[in-house]
């Protein structure tokens, strides 16, 4: 049983516990992997709203929910268990987020999709949603040169990791004072 990573509507906050977390991420961060490999290994003739925007939206769904539930554990009971089981987790969380806009054969895949007559097709919703995907990809750098795409992979575990010690110290720092 992965209760992070579960999908049921009532939550089971009692086993959301340390332990479980590194397993649930790990878990949620295969699914993604796969799914994400998945859309970059689609032929470029079957390429649908639903297979390649829609299937991005949804690719790390589990790990979301599962990072989603430990980060909000972690802003409203703040334990040193939890705490280093995030702090474990995070650099290889922060790595797969930022790796996704950086993957060159996704972002081939997303512009071949948008430049294909199946793009004309679809709803003003869905054209909406194809460009603003296509705008994420743009700003977090998918059209650099390899080596700036991993100076910025490298500033956004960086930045990850000094936000999560920033808020450990307020939140240590708020817990200390007193009146």
């Amino acid at each position: 049983m992965h209760p992070f990573c579960d999908s049921s509507f009532h939550i089971l906050w009692s086993t959301l516990t340390p332990a479980a977390v590194d397993p649930d991420i790990a878990l949620g961060l295969e699914e993604a992997k796969k799914n994400i490999e998945a859309i970059c290994s689609l032929d470029h003739s079957s390429f649908t709203y639903e297979n390649t925007i829609v299937a991005l939206e949804n690719a790390a769904e589990s790990l979301n929910r599962a990072w989603g539930r430990l980060n909000h554990l972690d802003s409203v009971d703040d334990e040193p268990d939890q705490r280093a089981a995030l702090n474990r987790v995070l650099a290889p969380v922060s790595a797969f987020y930022s790796s996704i806009t950086l993957n060159a054969q996704l972002w081939q895949v997303i512009k071949a999709f948008a430049a294909s007559p199946r793009y004309e097709e679809l709803s003003p919703i869905q054209k909406r949603h194809t460009d603003e995907t296509i705008l994420d990809f743009l700003h977090s750098g998918a059209d650099l040169p390899d080596d700036k795409k991993a100076r910025i992979a490298e500033i956004d575990a960086r930045l990850s990791q000094v936000t999560q010690e920033y808020s450990e110290h307020v939140l240590d720092s708020t817990n200390a004072w007193e009146l």
